[in-house]
């Protein structure tokens, strides 16, 4: 029972900083994205208004994210989403044994992977091709290597083909090659 409680606890915990964070993002990403992070997290925990605005917010994010072509299916789903946990609160509240609460958990579940898979996709799409150089959006870094748009590369003049990773060792030349930087640290 208690691995139960940490496991939902560290769920929410998880959540709400993810929330936190694609929010920030989507208001780099889009200036007009009006919720501020610290709202998108509180407004979980205010009664009443956390039946609706989270919504709300999500639906901002989403929109923002995917504002030069949304699509259509994102507002449905946070819909979706939305409804199928609320409804699955208040039946959980009044009928506990209710066969629908497990229907509405998985629904509710499935909407929220899709909503979250998608939306952190195409924010690492925003950050590595197109965003200002600061501020970058604070997405969680993942292992390997860099790709290479994040190295800072210039294109080739006249080319439509992104640039090469320049490899130490194979310049015809060594006094010209250009020198590649190891551990380069983000800016």
């Amino acid at each position: 029972m208690v691995s139960i409680g940490v496991s939902v606890f560290s769920a929410i915990v998880s959540y709400l900083v993810w929330f936190v964070r694609v929010v920030m993002n989507a208001k780099i990403i889009h200036l007009g994205a009006g919720t501020s992070p610290g709202w998108a997290m509180g407004c979980h925990f205010v009664p009443f208004v956390n039946w609706v605005v989270p919504a709300i917010v999500m639906k901002e994010v989403a929109d923002a994210t995917f504002r030069y072509r949304a699509p259509k299916v994102t507002g449905y789903i946070v819909t979706v989403w939305w409804t199928a946990f609320v409804l699955r609160g208040l039946i959980q509240s009044f009928r506990p044994a209710s066969p629908l609460v497990p229907v509405l958990l998985w629904v509710a579940g499935i909407s929220a992977a899709w909503l979250i898979i998608r939306i952190n996709l195409k924010q690492v799409d925003w950050r590595e091709a197109g965003l200002p150089a600061e501020p970058r959006p604070l997405l969680v870094p993942a292992g390997g290597p860099r790709p290479v748009a994040a190295t800072r590369l210039p294109l080739p003049v006249g080319s439509g083909l992104p640039a090469k990773r320049p490899q130490p060792g194979n310049h015809p030349n060594p006094a010209e090659a250009p020198r590649v930087i190891a551990d380069s640290k983000q800016e």
